[in-house]
């Protein structure tokens, strides 16, 4: 498509607008609709525990409103029931309830799945982290940002992919896909939600408020997520950056 059916939203909380600011006002408005009882909520852990250091900054309040959906959780139960072949051993097909292959993680343990090791594991797709080193704390808007833009494309970018990479990942899970229909599902079907609200009841955000804290189109060319990067099975050491 021209246009993907996904928005992300980059916040940053060292960079928040004053609090009696209109645009403060609208970030909490977002925040008031993102949890509004009738909507699903997905995330990669815990909700609560992944949104408790911004409480004070006051753009939403706990209790959370909606359904409050942890995929890391579901995604274990869902691969463990999948067989598919071990990135190692290459051409061994494997159980994970069964299997003996040292190489699959978390086999026969609580352990979750970090969000790289599933999407290396469902779609040979590669998530590098190490942009989760650089200074955070920095304003990441390009026209007053201090870092380079090639450093702040990249940081952009992860935090976009980041987010994205959960999306790409709920329907398949929660929809109990094998994975040849993920493997095979267009980028443009996974970020849909069938059932999901059109944006259209947000007030809009003039450019000059949305400066700071922008939202991102994400078009074809950025998001196609083959630029989390394709990983053949002689490219699993996992640390190059794009």
């Amino acid at each position: 498509p021209v246009e993907l059916p996904a928005i992300v939203v980059l916040i940053e909380l060292n960079h928040l607008p004053s609090i009696d600011s209109l645009l403060f006002s609208q970030i909490r408005l977002l925040f008031d609709f993102v949890f509004q009882s009738r909507n699903i909520v997905h995330s990669w852990g815990r909700l609560v525990v992944e949104l408790e250091p911004a409480l004070p900054y006051d753009i939403f309040i706990f209790p959370l409103g909606g359904e409050l959906i942890n995929l890391q959780r579901r995604f274990k139960t869902w691969i463990e029931e999948k067989f598919f072949p071990c990135v190692e051993c290459k051409f061994i097909y494997i159980n994970p309830c069964c299997s003996q292959c040292n190489h699959f993680p978390h086999l026969g343990s609580n352990e979750t799945w970090s969000l790289q090791d599933s999407l290396i594991y469902t779609c040979g797709q590669f998530l590098d982290k190490a942009p989760t080193k650089n200074y955070w704390s920095l304003l990441l808007d390009p026209l007053y940002s201090t870092i380079s833009s090639s450093t702040l494309s990249i940081m952009i970018r992860y935090a976009t992919y980041d987010c994205l990479a959960v999306s790409y990942l709920h329907r398949p899970v929660l929809e109990n896909w094998c994975l040849q229909e993920l493997k095979q599902s267009r980028i443009c079907l996974l970020l849909t939600n069938p059932s999901s609200i059109m944006f259209d009841e947000l007030e809009d955000i003039s450019d000059d408020d949305i400066h700071l804290n922008r939202l991102e189109d994400i078009s074809d060319d950025d998001i196609h997520l083959n630029r989390l990067e394709d990983i053949s099975d002689d490219d699993i050491h996992l640390n190059r950056l794009e």
